[in-house]
């Protein structure tokens, strides 16, 4: 004969949800760690409450009063911005039998190893913002995980951590040459130069010599190493070339110090345009690896929306790279690694 099973009976007091009963304090505090336990008394965060009342675990009465799943709901969710989403994420790790303890309204933490921060699609993020959660979870050593509810309530996991670098070419060439500027690239006329393709894959052949982009013309003449003249012949000093650059083509400026960066961190680095990201870097010449990252260029106050990182992350995964947004902040620069995982 089938037994009906028993709820555990919680009380709503001074909006507050708790479990007096020990036997019930047992069950859920120790075996499923739920709750906060106080004085012989069990606590319950309102999303613990709504998770258990779901899953029928629990009745809430008040003032001998039963309180109904979606009358519960209803009133935390007036009372809690944005509760509906956070709770779905709660549900969905609870449901995967992951112990969670409950931080603060967006925060949980997952066997003391993740820090999991909860966001709508709808919600706007700086990557400023993103890099001092990454600094929090480094000085509690933990690791960052973000879960981002889209509009059908499904759940996307990013695990998201500040990365260094680094390459293994040696950045030694030191033949001096000379390139005529063109409106979208330096061109220099002169085979002796094709080592600086082949050592260091600056530019691409074009006759007997290289075009190079103005990017890295502009790197190269920082380094003393490219004499840059008009087709008239006219010779172009750094400042100028500068001002041509600022004038023409700004948003190369604004990348430039990311560039010179990964350079002096010996990354071999080209544009990432056909993967709608500022750079691509390699480790090493493209002949012996792929290129290991995808770098997009930002400022660290600018917002994002969530769909914007979702594209390039999925586009990074899809082609086997890693996916890193780059800011300059307090004259340091900073590499935000983000990747999607399933926990």
């Amino acid at each position: 004969m089938n037994q009906t099973m028993r709820h555990i009976i919680a009380k709503q007091v001074d909006k507050q949800i708790i479990i007096p009963n020990t036997k019930d304090i047992g069950k859920l505090y120790d075996k499923s760690k739920i709750g906060r336990k106080k004085n012989n008394i069990l606590y319950l965060d309102p999303l613990e409450a709504v998770f258990l009342l779901e899953k029928k675990k629990i009745k809430i009465v008040s003032e001998n009063k039963e309180i109904t799943f979606k009358e519960f709901f209803q009133k935390i969710s007036e009372e809690k911005h944005s509760f509906e989403t956070q709770y779905l994420i709660y549900r969905d790790l609870r449901n995967r039998g992951y112990p969670i303890s409950i931080i603060d309204q967006h925060t949980f933490s997952l066997n003391k190893k993740y820090l999991i921060f909860t966001f709508s699609e709808d919600d706007i993020i700086t990557v400023s913002k993103l890099e001092k959660l990454c600094r929090q979870t480094i000085e509690e050593k933990t690791s960052i995980l973000i879960g981002v509810v889209d509009e059908e309530g499904d759940i996307t996991y990013y695990e998201i951590s500040t990365i260094e670098p680094i390459g293994e070419i040696s950045n030694n060439y030191s033949i001096k040459t000379e390139g005529i500027l063109f409106n979208n690239r330096v061109i220099i006329f002169n085979q002796k130069v094709m080592d600086l393709h082949k050592k260091e894959f600056y530019g691409k052949p074009f006759e007997e010599g290289l075009q190079l982009s103005l990017i890295e013309a502009l790197y190269l003449k920082q380094q003393n190493l490219l004499k840059i003249i008009t087709p008239k012949g006219k010779q172009i000093s750094y400042e100028t070339f500068q001002k041509f650059l600022l004038d023409t083509h700004p948003d190369i400026l604004f990348r430039y110090p990311i560039y010179q960066d990964l350079k002096k961190r010996q990354l071999i680095v080209k544009t990432g345009f056909k993967f709608g990201t500022h750079f691509r870097a390699y480790t090493n010449l493209p002949n012996e690896t792929h290129a290991e990252y995808l770098i997009h260029v930002i400022k660290p106050k600018a917002t994002l929306a969530w769909a914007e990182i979702s594209r390039g992350v999925r586009l990074a995964h899809a082609v086997r790279k890693t996916f890193l947004f780059a800011f300059k902040k307090r004259n340091k620069i900073i590499y935000l690694k983000i990747t999607r995982i399933r926990p």
